[in-house]
C-alpha cells in the first residue's frame, strides 16, 4: 500500500489524476515495485490563479473502484484516487470489494447511506479506521494524500525491513 500511495502522490504532485486505480492497472516490475498503468482515463489538473482546487465532472472509471461523487456525475477532485486506494486496500485485505454490486446506482446508494462496508474480524482497529477514512463518502472528510502519506500511523505503511531484505536477497540470488 505504501508504494501505491507513493505512486498516486507522485501523480497528484505532477498534476495528474488517474481515475481508474484498480488491480488490473497495477503491475509489479522486476524489483517488486508497483507500477500504475493505463492512463487512458487520466486527466491533468492544476490549481487556478486564486489557488482553488480544480474540479472535474467526467463520469469514468470502473464503478466498483470509483468514488461516489464520480459515479453520481457531480464535481470531484483528485480525492477520487484516494477512495480507489481504500477500495484496493480493502480488496487486498479481505478478498472482496467493500461495496459488492454491478449496478452503479445501487453502488452509489451503498456508498452514501453512511453504513459503510462490513469488516472481517481479522482486521485490526487501526486498519478499520484507515479504511473508514479512505472510504468516506464525503470527499471533504476523506483522508487526503498528506494525511495518508504523513499522518497515517498504520502498519500497512510501515517499512517491512525484514521481509523486503528477504525478498531482495532471494531475487538477487536467483539472478546469479
Amino acid at each position: 500500500m505504501r508504494q501505491l500511495a507513493s505512486a498516486v502522490d507522485h501523480l497528484h504532485r505532477n498534476g495528474i489524476i488517474h481515475r481508474d486505480i484498480k488491480p488490473n492497472n497495477l503491475l509489479l516490475d522486476g524489483d517488486l515495485d508497483i507500477r500504475i498503468i493505463d492512463f487512458g482515463l487520466s486527466n491533468e489538473f492544476s490549481e487556478t490563479f486564486t489557488g482553488e482546487r480544480p474540479y472535474m465532472k467526467t463520469q469514468c472509471g470502473s464503478p466498483a473502484y470509483a468514488a461516489p461523487e464520480l459515479l453520481r456525475g457531480i464535481r470531484y477532485t483528485e480525492a477520487v484516487d484516494l477512495w480507489a486506494i481504500g477500495v484496493n486496500c480493502y480488496a487486498m485485505l479481505t478478498g472482496s470489494l467493500p461495496f459488492p454490486s454491478d449496478n452503479p446506482k445501487q453502488l452509489v446508494k451503498m456508498m452514501t447511506t453512511g453504513q459503510g462496508p462490513s469488516f472481517p474480524k481479522h482486521l485490526t482497529g487501526k486498519c478499520k479506521d484507515f479504511l473508514k477514512q479512505t472510504l468516506n463518502a464525503n470527499p471533504s472528510d476523506r483522508l487526503d494524500m498528506q494525511g495518508l502519506m504523513g499522518k497515517c500511523p498504520h502498519v500497512l505503511f510501515a517499512p517491512l525491513r525484514s521481509q523486503s531484505h528477504h525478498i531482495r536477497h532471494e531475487h538477487s540470488t536467483s539472478l546469479g
